[in-house]
C-alpha cells in the first residue's frame, strides 16, 4: 500500500469515528435532559476552564459556577500524593469523614448530607509503562486509581436522581480540565527544568571543563621540556641533567594526577546530573545516603580548587570539627551536594578581591554544628565560604539567589547568574537553606542542612 492510500484510509477511519462519536453524544444529551440553565453552567464552566492558564483558578472555578448559577455550596479538593487529598478551595462547616478512595471509584457518595463526586483524568490516558510517568506522580493513575479530585457538594436539600447525574457528569468535566491542566503544568515544569539542567551542565561540567585545556597545554610544555632534556642526556650526560629529568618526572606525575582528579569529578557531575529519575520526574531527584558532610563533601572540593586558589594567590584558611568532636552527619545527595560546594568555591575563585584598606586576597571555609538552627533541638551542618573583598550591595543581597541575577560586582567575570539559583533549589530539596552574610572583611556565602543524630541514618 502506497503512502497516499494509507493516508486516505487513516482519514476515512477518523472521519467515520468521529461521526459515530458525535451522533452518540447527541443521543447522550437528548437522554440527560438537562436544563437550559444546567446546560450553560456546563459551558460557562469549560469556557473559562480553558480562559485561565493558572491552574489556581481551575480550582476556584467549579464552587464559583455552582454557586452562582444554582446557589450550591461546594468546595474542591485535590488529590496530592497517593490517596490524600488536599483542600484547594476555602473550606465550609464540614461535618462527618471523608470518604476512603475505594469507596468513591464507584461513583459519588452521600455522607452526613454531603455528597462527595469524584472528578476522574481521563481514562487510561497516563501509565507508567506507557508515557514514562513514575507512579508517585499525582498524575499516574489509572483504572481504579484515576481520581484526580473530590467535589464536595452541600445542597439545602436532598438531591433528585436527576441533580445527581448532572453534578456526576460536572465532575466528569471537571476532571477532564483538571487532567489536562495538569498536564500541561507538569509539561512546563519539564522544560523549565531541561532548561535549568543545560545551565547546570555549563555551570559545573562544561565551564570547569576549559581548565583542562589550561592542564593539558601545561602538560605539553612539560613533556617538551622533557624531550629537550632527553638530548641533552644523550649529548653530555650530567648530575644536573639527571636532576632535573627527576624533577621534571615529578612535576608530570603531579600534573597527570590532577587531570585524572578532574576528570573523575567531571565524569562524578555528569552522572549525577543526567540520571534518568531527573527527566522522568521533570526536576532533580535525591539519592540520599547518611555521610560525613566535610570528609565526603567539603574536604575533597577543596583540595579540586586548592591548587587554582594558589594560582591566583588566594590565601586559603579552613575550620572543620575538632578529630574530638562529632562529625557534620546528614543525609544527602553526594553528587548534588558536592556541586553545590564546588559552586561555593568556583564564585569564590572568581570574585575574591581585596577589602578596601586589606591588602591581600583572603578565603576562609567554616565547618560547624549550629545549634537550634532548624528550631529547638533541631541542629544544622553549616558550611561557609568566605572571600575578601567589597561588600554586596544591600539592595542586591536579596536577589543573589534568583535565576539569571547577577550582582554588581561581578564586574567582567563570565557567569550565567544559575550558579547560586542551583545552589538554592538543590538546598530546598535537602529540606536545607542557602543565604548570604556581610562580614567585615567581604562577604559570606553559606549553607545549612539538617544533622543527623547519632545512629540515625534518616
Amino acid at each position: 500500500m502506497t503512502t497516499a492510500n494509507a493516508l486516505m484510509d487513516q482519514d476515512d477511519h477518523c472521519r467515520a469515528v468521529l461521526t459515530a462519536r458525535i451522533r452518540e453524544k447527541i443521543a447522550d444529551y437528548e437522554s440527560y435532559g438537562f436544563s437550559s440553565l444546567q446546560s450553560c453552567a456546563l459551558n460557562v464552566f469549560f469556557d473559562l476552564a480553558q480562559e485561565y492558564s493558572d491552574i489556581e483558578y481551575l480550582y476556584q472555578l467549579p464552587v464559583k459556577v455552582l454557586r452562582l448559577f444554582f446557589g450550591m455550596e461546594s468546595e474542591l479538593y485535590v488529590r496530592a500524593e497517593g490517596d490524600r487529598f488536599t483542600l484547594r478551595t476555602p473550606s465550609l462547616e464540614r461535618d462527618g469523614d471523608f470518604p476512603a478512595l475505594n469507596a468513591l471509584v464507584e461513583g459519588p457518595v452521600q455522607i452526613w448530607g454531603r455528597w462527595y463526586f469524584p472528578a476522574r483524568g481521563r481514562s487510561g490516558a497516563l501509565a507508567p509503562e506507557k508515557d514514562g510517568v513514575p507512579p508517585e506522580s499525582p498524575l499516574a493513575y489509572w483504572d481504579e486509581r484515576k481520581i484526580l479530585a473530590v467535589l464536595v457538594l452541600h445542597p439545602a436539600q436532598a438531591l433528585s436522581e436527576h441533580e445527581r447525574l448532572y453534578y456526576e457528569k460536572f465532575s466528569n468535566r471537571l476532571g477532564f480540565c483538571l487532567h489536562n491542566r495538569q498536564l500541561a503544568v507538569k509539561n512546563r515544569e519539564h522544560i523549565r527544568f531541561v532548561r535549568g539542567l543545560v545551565h547546570d551542565i555549563g555551570h559545573n561540567v562544561i565551564v570547569p571543563n576549559m581548565y583542562f585545556k589550561l592542564l593539558i597545554r601545561q602538560m605539553e610544555g612539560k613533556i617538551s621540556a622533557l624531550g629537550g632534556l632527553c638530548q641533552d642526556m644523550a649529548a653530555s650526560p650530567s648530575a644536573s641533567n639527571v636532576q632535573a629529568l627527576t624533577h621534571l618526572h615529578k612535576r608530570i606525575v603531579e600534573q597527570y594526577q590532577e587531570i585524572v582528579r578532574h576528570f573523575q569529578q567531571s565524569s562524578f557531575f555528569l552522572e549525577t546530573l543526567l540520571r534518568q529519575s531527573h527527566f522522568d520526574q521533570g526536576q532533580y531527584v535525591l539519592q540520599k545516603t547518611a555521610l560525613d558532610l566535610v570528609k565526603r563533601v567539603v574536604a575533597p572540593q577543596m583540595e579540586r580548587y586548592l591548587v587554582r586558589f594558589q594560582e591566583k594567590q588566594i590565601a586559603v584558611a579552613e575550620r572543620y570539627p575538632e578529630p574530638e568532636d562529632s562529625p557534620l552527619r546528614v543525609l544527602a545527595d553526594m553528587g548534588l551536594l558536592s556541586q553545590v560546594m564546588a559552586n561555593l568555591f568556583s564564585n569564590a575563585l572568581k570574585y575574591t578581591r581585596e577589602t578596601p584598606g586589606l591588602p591581600g586576597l583572603r578565603m576562609f571555609c567554616a565547618a560547624e554544628r549550629a545549634e537550634n538552627f532548624f528550631g529547638p533541638g533541631r541542629d544544622a551542618a553549616k558550611i561557609s565560604v568566605c572571600t575578601s573583598g567589597a561588600a554586596i550591595a544591600e539592595e542586591e543581597a536579596d536577589k543573589l539567589f534568583l535565576e539569571h541575577f547577577r550582582a554588581s560586582n561581578t564586574e567582567q567575570e563570565y557567569g550565567t547568574g544559575h550558579g547560586l539559583h542551583f545552589i538554592s533549589v538543590i538546598m530546598e530539596q535537602h529540606n536545607g537553606v542557602a543565604g548570604y552574610e556581610r562580614t567585615e572583611e567581604g562577604n559570606a556565602f553559606y549553607v545549612a542542612l539538617p544533622c543527623l543524630g547519632p545512629g540515625q541514618e534518616e
